[in-house]
C-alpha cells in the first residue's frame, strides 16, 4: 500500500478499517422473541407496514412498539416502580 491510502492496483481498498486494524462493525445486535397474535393484529402490523412504504412485518410492528412507548412511555415506567415498590409481579 502506498502512502495516498491506495492500493498496488491503484484503487482504494475494499475495507480500510480491517487494513488500519479496526475491529468489524456489525449491525446492533437484536433478540427474537415468539410471540402470539390474532389474524386481526397482524393485519392491523400489516397496514403499518404498508404505511411506513415496506412490506417488513418487524418494521410494523417495531413503529407500533415505539410510536405507543412515546405516547405512554412516562405512565408505563410510573406504573412498573410502583408495582416493584409493593412487589407486584
Amino acid at each position: 500500500m502506498t502512502g495516498s491510502g491506495l492500493n498496488k492496483s491503484g484503487t482504494e481498498p475494499d475495507n480500510i478499517d480491517a487494513l488500519l486494524g479496526k475491529p468489524k462493525t456489525s449491525k446492533p445486535k437484536t433478540i427474537t422473541k415468539a410471540i402470539m397474535l390474532t389474524k386481526e393484529d397482524i393485519e392491523q402490523v400489516n397496514y403499518v407496514a404498508k404505511m411506513l412504504g415496506t412490506t417488513n412485518f418487524s418494521e410494523g410492528l417495531r413503529h407500533c412498539i415505539h410510536r405507543y412507548w412515546d405516547d405512554y412511555g412516562d405512565e408505563i415506567l410510573r406504573i412498573c416502580k410502583e408495582r416493584d415498590a409493593i412487589k407486584l409481579p
